[in-house]
């Protein structure tokens, strides 16, 4: 029993003795060509930032789709003066069809109090005869946005019905912005991760070179394969977790500016008041996770390519 548990602590010594040598070496190799890794470690952040906008983006882009979505798309206007008996057959219509969430009969009088209070200027509409100039409304919420075209040609051949307009233009250039920004994200995300790859392989291939007598002396000794890679994995996980934090900091900066409350009054501004970006604490965990493991994947990568293609180990 004693024999065994000698050859236990002999292993776990081992394994504390290369542990220890990785971790110094790797710290000498980092001190020896600090340029080579500030270009690594600048690469690979400039590869995660663009990552980072465009999940930030994505995020966004999608919670303001759904959001846009939960606004009554289709209004319809009714023809003045209507027929009480059309006002009837389209609260039927609308109960009947499964497509439709809810909608909301909006009478005259609430439409010229809702003008009234859009003007600002009550004392233009004191008479209460003015109330005729105003149409009967609905303000529909469909279950399916997509079957908003259909919908909207079927209600506009009911007789009463003057106007029926659709609500989608947020939803459809956020769509279309989207998918613009998902490809050229995704276009310069591979351009990047191809240059990352190659410069922190540059690092570790340097090294390998600096290092190649002491690697094959070794390697006469008996090293292992793994005892010599983790030295450069090291190096590889150093470069890729300094690029993951550098980006996810410039990140947090960026969007914390760009979600905190103003008093703009332009489009964006509007537009940031009425659907609210998510949470910067939402956002940026998971754009700090992604971060981590794309880094550190993509530069662990990289330097077991290189060692493998440049020492034969």
């Amino acid at each position: 029993m004693k024999k065994y548990e000698d050859a236990d602590r002999n292993r776990l010594r081992r394994r504390t003795r290369a542990v220890r040598y990785s971790l110094r070496d790797s710290r000498q190799n980092i001190v020896r060509h600090p340029l080579v890794l500030v270009a690594s470690v600048t690469t690979v952040a400039l590869m995660l930032l663009l990552m980072s906008f465009y999940v930030a983006f994505s995020l966004n882009a999608s919670h303001l789709v759904s959001v846009a979505a939960q606004q009554p798309p289709v209004q319809v206007t009714m023809d003045i003066p209507i027929d009480p008996q059309r006002l009837v057959e389209m609260d039927q219509r609308l109960a009947a069809d499964e497509r439709v969430l809810e909608f909301e009969q909006y009478t005259p009088g609430e439409n010229m109090e809702q003008f009234k209070s859009d003007m600002n200027r009550d004392e233009l509409f004191e008479e209460e005869s003015l109330v005729d100039i105003f149409p009967y409304t609905y303000s529909i919420r469909l279950q399916d946005p997509s079957v908003s075209d259909d919908f909207q040609a079927e209600l506009a051949e009911m007789p009463g019905v003057h106007t029926v307009r659709l609500q989608l233009a947020v939803m459809e250039a956020l769509d279309q912005l989207t998918r613009t920004v998902n490809r050229v994200g995704i276009i310069a995300f591979v351009v990047l991760a191809v240059i990352s790859i190659l410069v922190v392989g540059n690092m570790v291939r340097v090294s390998v070179l600096n290092r190649a007598t002491e690697i094959g002396i070794m390697k006469y000794v008996g090293a292992t394969n793994l005892y010599v890679r983790i030295p450069f994995i090291v190096e590889g996980l150093f470069a890729g977790f300094l690029g993951a934090i550098i980006a996810t900091v410039i990140t947090a900066l960026v969007y914390r500016s760009l979600n905190a409350p103003g008093d703009g009054t332009g489009a964006l501004a509007r537009l940031s008041q009425e659907f609210a970006l998510l949470p910067a604490s939402q956002v940026l965990l998971i754009v700090l996770l992604l971060n981590l493991v794309t880094g550190l994947a993509l530069c662990v990568a990289a330097s077991l390519l290189s060692v493998k293609r440049h020492i034969n180990v």
